[in-house]
C-alpha cells in the first residue's frame, strides 16, 4: 500500500545485540535517508524507535482484542483467555 503511493519503505537492519547497538544501527539508517522519516516498531522495536533521532513521527504497532459483538463500549475486563486468575 505504501509503495503504491510512492512512499519509500525500508526496514532497518538491527543487530539485536543490545538496545544501545540497535538504536545506533537505526540512527545510522535514518541518517542515510532524505526528507521526513516515520519509524514504526512492534514490541521490542518500540523501545528502539523511542530513542531514535531525526524522526517526524513514531508509530507503535500493537494488537488489541476485538470489541464484543453488538457493543460500542470498550471492554472493562481482559478477555477470558488472558485474564489473571
Amino acid at each position: 500500500m505504501l509503495t503504491a503511493d510512492r512512499v519509500k519503505v525500508w526496514a532497518a537492519p538491527l543487530p539485536l545485540t543490545s538496545l544501545a547497538d540497535d538504536v545506533a544501527a537505526l540512527n545510522r539508517s535514518i541518517e542515510r535517508m532524505h526528507g521526513p522519516v516515520v519509524v514504526a516498531g512492534h514490541v521490542y522495536a518500540g523501545a528502539v524507535i523511542a530513542l531514535a533521532r531525526r524522526v517526524k513521527a513514531l508509530v507503535y504497532v500493537t494488537a488489541a482484542p476485538a470489541p464484543r459483538r453488538n457493543s460500542s463500549r470498550p471492554r472493562k475486563e481482559p478477555p477470558r483467555a488472558i485474564a489473571n486468575d
